[in-house]
């Protein structure tokens, strides 16, 4: 499957690849200006996440050409999410202040 890139207004992060890859989250609270604003943030990132993964479950059953139930397809495209964010967990390595952040904040999600 081809790569897919979802960017914020904001370029405040990124969805790309098979599994997806989220980067250039916020690296902390403090990065935006308002409450309001973080909120926006992390609805754009999880919103964005979502229909990526329900557009690439579907043309996957489209293209096996196969009926799926509501819940088998609600249950794939779950997954898929909790494999995307945690792929991307693990894409944050490093001891160093700002990746110790990035950390803390991902795991507010």
């Amino acid at each position: 499957m081809s790569n897919i890139l979802y960017e914020s207004s904001r370029d405040s992060k990124a969805l790309s690849t098979h599994r997806g890859v989220v980067s250039n989250l916020p690296l902390h609270p403090f990065s935006c200006q308002s409450y309001k604003e973080e909120v926006a943030v992390w609805w754009e990132l999880l919103s964005g996440i979502t229909m990526w993964t329900i557009w690439k479950n579907r043309c996957t059953k489209v293209f096996e050409g196969k009926e799926t139930p509501p819940v088998e397809a609600i249950k794939a495209i779950w997954l898929d999410m909790v494999y995307t964010l945690r792929g991307q967990l693990e894409e944050i390595k490093g001891d160093s202040t700002a990746a110790i952040l990035k950390r803390m904040e991902f795991h507010r999600i």
